[in-house]
């Protein structure tokens, strides 16, 4: 029997007990998970730890480090293997091919509360005096001191990968600026609304709406050129969840959409350009402890019971599957037109006739010409639009334009060349032949209605541009 599609992927790897380690003690204090690279376990067994990084394409591997006297906390490098242990005075970095110190920051004049990678090269440190370090593990270090940060704040935060339990810091290092939130989780998400977009920086994050309820807030970070307007979408859960909250959220700039994870193990998918809920079910059937993105679609997280589980965008099988379970089937049809998923040709041919019976005609011909699929860009539809009687006054939707090829070329070089020789465009039309080789019918074009330097001159731009592209 074939299995029921689904439009996410979830797969379970990896027991700690196969590593030898204790279940019970896994919590967001003994795991770190900064990249879908390695995960990280530490155990302490009387007076020493023990740290176990997983890595691999089905984190089957194990790389230890046995025997240490002295260690807080460890993260992994995001893509090397060194990872950054916090001890009692020092912060090292160790090499795990030759198991030995690297590079150390000494934390005896700053204690610390938090610390993760930002990049390869660079770790990012929170300390109790209110400063914010860059240690840059090569060279030196950058201090910032963070504002609003009071005494008492320290007493309501915990260790965790990437938010503070109910407040959130955001620091501006270029204007030096701290602002605060009220918010379990948070992240950030590089999006563009479409196309020609420029991308935006969306900063994202929960926060309680009311006594059940929940609201993701999505603000715009970018002050310049991003049409994107601020937003917050509303959930809430079901009566037998009611005690049920969030606890994690990651963003994918892929597809523009969040990831939420709740602490019984619920996964909630959100599409920030409609603000709907695409995707809701169970992930982990135990609650989770941290979370990062997984490749570039999806996330991967290690629960209480110390199981690596991902979650994956099906790019086959969600667009069919939002079809049945969503009832806004244009925000279906929208995310589909935005990520270049498959699965809406239906979708897209019923709005298609749907506008052509409500004499929509312009609308129905420019679906038709910016959606890339052979039932729309079909001789027959063509030929049905050309013959559709319009009142005096309505404007031939397939009335030809230098415009109209523009639009499209980006998906038909064919009929791109046909709507620039009806409107009159021969050095465009001569292009798109240019192309595709077809010189003779190019040249013919040419001497018909250029002069002979206009379309030389355009081979000669085409075979440069490719040369380039080689």
């Amino acid at each position: 029997m074939k299995p029921i599609p689904e439009p996410i992927k979830i797969q379970i790897f990896g027991k700690p007990k196969n590593l030898g380690i204790d279940a019970s003690k896994i919590d967001c204090s003994t795991v770190s998970l900064q990249s879908d690279k390695y995960v990280c376990f530490r155990e302490q067994i009387d007076r020493f730890t023990h740290i176990y990084v997983v890595y691999g394409e089905k984190y089957s591997a194990v790389c230890r480090l046995k025997n240490l006297t002295s260690c807080e906390f460890a993260v992994m490098n995001p893509s090397l293997q060194l990872i950054a242990i916090l001890g009692d005075e020092n912060l090292e970095v160790w090499d795990l091919q030759t198991e030995s110190p690297k590079r150390y920051f000494d934390t005896t004049n700053h204690p610390v509360i938090f610390y993760k990678w930002i990049d390869i090269n660079n770790i990012l440190i929170l300390t109790h005096q209110r400063m914010l370090i860059s240690w840059n593990i090569g060279e030196n270090y950058e201090l910032f001191k963070l504002q609003h940060f009071r005494h008492s704040d320290r007493q309501q935060m915990r260790m965790v990968s990437d938010y503070f339990t109910s407040m959130m810091l955001l620091y501006n290092v270029h204007q030096q600026k701290t602002e605060v939130y009220s918010a379990v989780t948070a992240c950030f998400l590089h999006f563009k609304p479409n196309a020609n977009a420029k991308p935006c920086t969306l900063l994202c994050f929960v926060g309680r709406d009311s006594f059940y309820g929940w609201m993701i807030h999505i603000e715009n970070l970018s002050k310049h050129g991003c049409s994107f307007v601020k937003k917050a979408i509303s959930f809430s859960f079901p009566q037998r969840r009611r005690d049920d909250f969030p606890v994690a959220m990651q963003a994918n700039d892929k597809y523009g959409i969040l990831f939420v994870i709740t602490s019984h193990g619920y996964l909630h998918v959100f599409d920030v350009n409609d603000s709907i809920c695409l995707y809701e079910g169970m992930f982990s059937s135990f609650p989770v402890v941290l979370l990062t993105a997984y490749k570039d679609s999806g996330i991967v997280c290690v629960n209480e019971m110390g199981c690596i589980v991902t979650a994956v965008i099906d790019e086959e099988e969600i667009i069919s599957c939002l079809s049945i379970s969503l009832k806004n089937k244009s925000a279906v049809m929208k995310f589909a037109r935005r990520c270049n998923l498959p699965g809406a040709e239906g979708l897209f041919s019923w709005e298609f006739w749907d506008l052509c019976n409500n004499g929509e005609y312009y609308r129905a011909a420019e679906l038709a010409a910016i959606i890339h699929m052979d039932t729309l860009a079909t001789a027959r539809i063509i030929e049905y639009l050309h013959s559709v009687k319009l009142g005096k006054k309505e404007p031939n939707p397939l009335c030809c334009s230098e415009q109209l090829g523009d639009m499209l070329k980006k998906y038909d070089n064919i009929l791109a060349w046909s709507a620039y020789l009806r409107a009159g465009s021969y050095s465009k039309a001569i292009e798109c032949l240019a192309e595709k080789y077809q010189l003779n019918s190019a040249d013919l074009i040419g001497d018909k209605n250029c002069t002979k330097e206009d379309y030389i001159s355009i081979f000669q731009q085409i075979v440069n541009n490719q040369k380039s592209q080689v």
